[in-house]
């Protein structure tokens, strides 16, 4: 998942469907300016794997050669991995929005430039991520008031959406906020997975070895 999320091919084929159908160019730029945001949670959960493959390295090193060498390098690996853990449970939970925050501001960003019909990589960015994640705005379809409802707002067969968007046939009760949040929420749920892996190991490797 970390490196799909780093990478601009794994960016394009999962907005290229989107970018066909509601006519969206899918220029460098738009994909890059998606990778800005994207690739400091994929890199984070990379980092993290590689780590975890070292440390697992290291622990069956250490049962095959009986080494305490090798049990040395596990034990420093999994602290590094720990300390990883720590550092950003600590920012999810002591300053969650620091996280999001960048995202935020450029998909406000975009809600104005739309607004005010300007031609900008930030709307064609919006246009793409609103129905990927089933998302409306910010923090939902209000944020378009005094302005054309996005057809990307609008969920698939909806009939006189734009004209008359309704919970029924549009997203405009789900802000792409809540999707930042579940995207933290998640990238933090990886790490602590790999984390208790690495301590699971770190257990087997004291009752085998």
């Amino acid at each position: 998942m970390g490196a799909m999320l780093t990478y601009d091919s794994y960016i394009r084929s999962a907005f290229q469907p989107i970018s066909d159908q509601y006519g969206i160019p899918l220029t460098t730029a738009t994909v890059n300016e998606i990778l800005k945001y994207s690739r400091p949670f994929g890199t984070g959960l990379v980092i993290s794997g590689i780590l975890v493959m070292f440390a697992s390295g290291f622990q069956l090193l250490a049962c095959c050669c009986q080494s305490r060498t090798f049990v040395f390098g596990y034990v420093i690996f999994l602290t590094i991995l720990i300390a990883m853990q720590v550092i950003a449970l600590g920012v999810y939970f002591g300053e969650r929005n620091l996280m999001t925050r960048e995202a935020g501001n450029y998909i406000k960003q975009g809600i104005q430039d739309y607004k005010q019909n300007v031609n900008a990589t930030s709307v064609a960015v919006l246009q793409l991520i609103m129905p990927a994640y089933k998302c409306c705005g910010y923090n939902g379809g209000s944020d378009f008031q005094g302005s054309p409802f996005p057809a990307t707002c609008c969920k698939l067969g909806s009939q006189n959406c734009s004209s008359s968007a309704t919970s029924q046939n549009s997203y405009t009760d789900h802000g792409c906020k809540s999707m930042f949040d579940v995207y933290a929420l998640a990238s933090i749920a990886l790490l602590l997975l790999q984390a208790l892996a690495a301590l699971l190991g770190l257990i087997n490797l004291t009752f085998a070895c």
